[in-house]
């Protein structure tokens, strides 16, 4: 301990310093105590010339070398023992980051659990949100197209949920007594299925949903026809599959197909004749972006 760490400099910044790595359930060992086990993961070495202050990590663990100047002309003196200390934290913490890195070479030593425990990943929760044009085909007849947004928490695990909420507008229907036009207003919830193997630029997954369609239903009877506009619900158990690609970490471009079976459907009649209907197998496509937060 060279000047200017004299024994009262010494006392504080090693009481500062252990404080702090108790918390963490790591412990401080003072130049001549014994040592538990196989012997420290990390030495700390401090040299001073004047008021400029090199502190000095050697890591076991990593085999690491790392060193950082400290100046202390403009810190208080007594503020000193605490800036110096935080030094020296900050630089294990750098020492140790490696062993998190998933591509990191292997430790040259057993990694104890409680620095483990520091550098572990954390799982992120983070939320895809998306965007998308898309296109319906019913058995019953009718087909709709339109937009829809998407929230979806970030594929992190096996189970991904999502909701979805879409505008679609039909093609004019042509029936015998008049036109049909319809609106349908959309609103989804499910859970995906991550599908291996999940490459760094793309994924797969496969989806199970229902999907609650209120339709608003124009008609424009000829002049010899009566007709009335009216609103109904229909209800899908829709399936499908999912393929994404990542251009960058937080954005890319999803494409998903699914079919559906009706739990509830509806038909518009001319007569007694179905000329449409949100009735029948049900097939999707959707084209669109996502961007995911934080």
């Amino acid at each position: 301990m060279p000047a200017p760490f004299d024994a009262g400099f010494r006392a504080l910044l090693v009481a500062q310093l252990e404080a702090g790595l108790e918390a963490r359930h790591i412990e401080l060992c003072a130049t001549g105590a014994p040592f538990t086990r196989d012997g420290p993961a990390s030495e700390i070495a401090l040299s001073a010339r004047g008021e400029n202050v090199t502190v000095t990590v050697l890591d076991a663990i990593t085999g690491k070398r790392l060193e950082r100047a400290v100046a202390l002309a403009p810190v208080p003196r007594d503020a000193r023992p605490l800036t110096v200390a935080l030094a020296i934290d900050e630089l294990l913490r750098a020492s140790w980051v490696e062993l998190g890195l998933p591509d990191a070479p292997p430790p040259a030593r057993p990694v104890p659990p409680e620095i483990g425990a520091l550098v572990a990943p954390r799982p992120r929760r983070a939320v895809e949100f998306g965007a998308a044009l898309a296109a319906e085909r019913f058995g019953g007849g009718t087909t709709l197209g339109g937009i829809e947004l998407v929230a979806r928490r970030a594929p992190a695990g096996l189970v991904i949920p999502h909701v979805a909420v879409g505008l679609r507008r039909g093609a004019t229907v042509h029936a015998a007594d008049g036109d049909v036009r319809a609106t349908a207003f959309e609103a989804e919830a499910g859970v995906e299925l991550a599908l291996p193997p999940r490459a760094r630029r793309w994924e797969l997954q496969l989806g199970l949903s229902g999907r609650l369609l209120h339709a608003v239903l124009s008609g424009r009877p000829r002049a010899d026809a009566r007709g009335a506009d009216a609103t109904a619900d229909a209800l899908y158990l829709v399936a499908g599959l999912r393929g994404a690609v990542r251009l960058t970490r937080a954005f890319g471009f999803a494409l998903a197909g699914s079919v559906g079976v009706p739990l509830r459907a509806v038909d518009v009649l001319d007569g007694e004749t179905r000329v449409a209907g949100l009735s029948g197998p049900l097939l999707t496509l959707a084209l669109g972006a996502w961007w995911r937060f934080p």
